[in-house]
């Protein structure tokens, strides 16, 4: 168990015209990570003891959001489509330092120094939502991360019954 915290700074630019519209972002996010140490029972030796450092990240990122105005079919069908685009790429990202203690053992603590490896994801998504009556929504939306797309494809298919 652990915790993670996160803060977000992004710079949005709506623009475009009436049927569509465009936003390019750029953001900055810091992270911090925390592990929670604790003790678990061997079979083997005495109670083993993990504890590790928290770690910080430094990302960066860019994207371009696109959506289209909804579109009335008519029949009180609506159909909204949207897609966006975006890359993040760590500035920085510390290593964890990992301990490990025997119980029966005090004072003998084996330490790894964790290299953790940079992020880079270009993600690839469009979502699509059709309204076919005040009662029933429709909804698609695909996802990818065209860094590792054979591994990280995403479809989901929705349907919404209001009652």
């Amino acid at each position: 168990a652990g915790s993670t915290w996160s803060f977000e700074q992004k710079i949005r630019r709506p623009m475009g015209s009436d049927a569509v519209r465009f936003t390019p972002w750029l953001s900055l996010t810091s992270q911090s990570h925390r592990l929670n140490g604790y003790t678990t029972p061997s079979l083997y030796t005495s109670d083993l003891t993990f504890r590790s450092t928290s770690t910080r990240d430094l990302l960066s990122g860019i994207g371009f959001d696109v959506q289209m105005l909804p579109v009335d079919l008519g029949y009180g069908r609506v159909l909204s489509l949207s897609g966006s685009i975006s890359h993040t790429e760590s500035l920085r990202r510390g290593n964890v330092a990992v301990a490990v203690s025997e119980a029966a053992r005090a004072g003998l603590v084996q330490r790894e120094d964790i290299e953790r490896a940079r992020l880079r994801s270009t993600i690839l998504g469009f979502n699509a939502s059709l309204d076919l009556t005040r009662q029933l929504n429709l909804s698609a939306s695909y996802a990818t991360d065209l860094q590792k797309s054979k591994s990280t494809q995403k479809v989901s298919l929705l349907a919404n019954l209001r009652f």
